[in-house]
C-alpha cells in the first residue's frame, strides 16, 4: 500500500529557536488527512549537492482531531536538503508530501508501562 499524496499551503511559520521551527500546513487536496499520533509524512526535494531527488520524513506534531491541517516541528540541519527545503518555505506557498506512514504509535494495552526518550528536536513523535 503506497502513501497518499497531498498538496498543502503554508498556513503559519513560527521560529521556536534560531534553528527550530514550527510549520503549519493547511491541506488543499485532499482536504483532510487521517493519522495516528506518532506517524510521519515525507517530502521529496532535490539534494543541493548532488541534484538527485531525496526523500525526508518528518513526524506529525499536531493532533489528529484537526484533520484539515498538520503541524511539523523540526530543526535546521546545516546542508540538510529536507530541513533546508522546509526552512525556505514562506507563508502562502504550496508544498507536496506523502503520508501518513509509520508504526510508532500507541497500541491499546493499559497494563504496559512505557518510557519514551527523545533526542534531536525529539518532541514531535513523543
Amino acid at each position: 500500500m503506497s502513501a497518499e499524496s497531498f498538496t498543502a499551503q503554508v498556513e503559519s511559520i513560527k521560529n521556536l529557536t534560531q534553528d527550530v521551527r514550527r510549520l503549519a500546513l493547511r491541506l488543499i487536496e485532499p482536504k483532510t488527512i487521517t493519522f495516528k499520533p506518532g506517524q510521519f509524512i515525507s517530502f521529496e526535494m532535490p539534494d543541493p549537492q548532488t541534484g538527485r531527488l531525496v526523500t525526508r520524513a518528518y513526524s506529525i506534531a499536531s493532533q489528529p482531531s484537526r484533520s484539515d491541517a498538520i503541524t511539523l516541528l523540526f530543526n535546521l540541519v546545516s546542508g540538510g536538503p529536507g530541513s533546508g527545503f522546509l526552512f525556505d518555505l514562506k507563508a502562502g506557498e504550496k508544498a507536496q508530501f506523502k503520508g501518513p506512514a509509520g508504526h510508532f504509535y500507541l497500541r491499546e494495552d493499559p497494563g504496559r508501562e512505557l518510557l519514551f526518550v527523545a533526542s534531536g528536536t525529539g518532541i514531535a513523535p513523543i
